[in-house]
């Protein structure tokens, strides 16, 4: 019962959380992994095709590798759209949302921002990953890891791939 308890209780601190629904399809590599990708541009076809959808979002989870001078950490890293934002009340604590439009910007949440940096006076420092460097733009609250939708940082995606149905999120 406690098992049951636990696994029934993901992301129940969100406001509206018995209208969440995540898609799940089987992975297109292995049919016997279930996969939360989907093209993006599915989020708003959905919006657009059933009016009893409230908001769709569309997302993409991935471990980030950020270096910052002589330390690396591994981040929980969601590439998000506006809807996300908007949907699960993530709050702006420092900053903008500039991050959601720019490849290069990001966003911290004040653990991460702690982690990193030690110090959460961290607009406008830069990191690097990916190879390339990104600014950070913006502290953000964050969550317990008690959710499908944890993260350490947000990020924009990109104009292109909220366009293209070959490109996977959701």
């Amino acid at each position: 019962m406690i098992w049951i308890r636990y696994e029934l209780t993901y992301d129940d601190f969100h406001r509206g959380a018995d209208r969440l629904y995540v898609l799940y399809q089987k992975s297109g590599y292995d049919a016997s992994i279930v996969a939360t990708t989907d093209a993006y541009p599915l989020a708003e076809t959905m919006r657009k095709s059933f009016p009893e959808i409230e908001d769709a979002t569309a997302f993409l989870r991935r471990r980030f590798e950020v270096k910052w001078k002589e330390q690396t950490s591994w981040l929980n890293r969601l590439e998000v759209d506006s809807s996300f934002v908007r949907m699960f009340d993530v709050r702006l604590i420092q900053g903008s949302w500039e991050f959601l439009h720019s490849p290069t910007k990001i966003a911290l949440t004040e653990e991460a921002a702690r982690r990193i940096f030690g110090t959460t006076d961290v607009l406008g420092r830069e990191i690097v990953a990916k190879g390339s460097k990104m600014t950070v733009t913006a502290i953000v609250s964050g969550w317990s890891r008690h959710s499908n939708f944890f993260y350490e940082v947000l990020a924009g995606i990109s104009e292109s791939d909220k366009n293209n149905w070959l490109s996977v999120g959701f």
